[in-house]
């Protein structure tokens, strides 16, 4: 945000409230604030009901501030959450185009390499893109990397 108002205003418009704001930058010749952070607690689509301090389950959905509306205290919740880099940037069908037109700049010069020296890397490569090997390589690399001894017979 650039100034508090911009907060403000984000706070009319979503129905949130920030929990707490930094300044993230200062003009050193006039000493003003040039920006601001602001966090927001998280928020739940359950569906609950809230009457005093009970809640009450409903077939409506509502949505619930962690640790305003709801006390982060009743959420008993263990496991890990796996964030997956390419979530974080809006799906594109031009993004994706062009990380695939990546892999396969990458990908298709190794393919005239024997395929003991390169086959292995090449997987993790595509693992790490969340690719199958199937969709990308030529069979007898795919029989290779799985153990068939017989790869490359007709």
């Amino acid at each position: 945000f650039v100034n508090p108002e911009d907060i403000a205003d984000y706070e009319k418009e979503s129905g949130l409230q920030h929990n707490q704001t930094f300044m993230i930058g200062m003009d050193e010749m006039t000493g003003i604030p040039t920006g601001f952070k602001s966090t927001f607690l998280p928020q739940l689509n359950l569906k609950l009901e809230k009457k005093g301090d009970t809640f009450f389950e409903t077939k409506d959905e509502q949505f619930f501030q962690v640790g305003k509306d709801l006390p982060s205290a009743l959420l008993k919740w263990k496991g890990i959450i796996r964030v997956i880099p390419r979530s974080i940037v809006s799906p594109s069908l031009e993004v994706e185009k062009q990380r695939r037109m990546e892999i396969f700049n990458i990908i298709a010069p190794i393919l005239i390499n024997p395929l003991e020296l390169f086959a292995k890397a090449v997987e993790k490569l595509l693992e790490s893109n969340d690719e199958k090997a199937e969709d990308w390589l030529p069979d007898t690399w795919v029989q290779f990397l799985r153990g068939d001894q017989k790869y490359g017979a007709e």
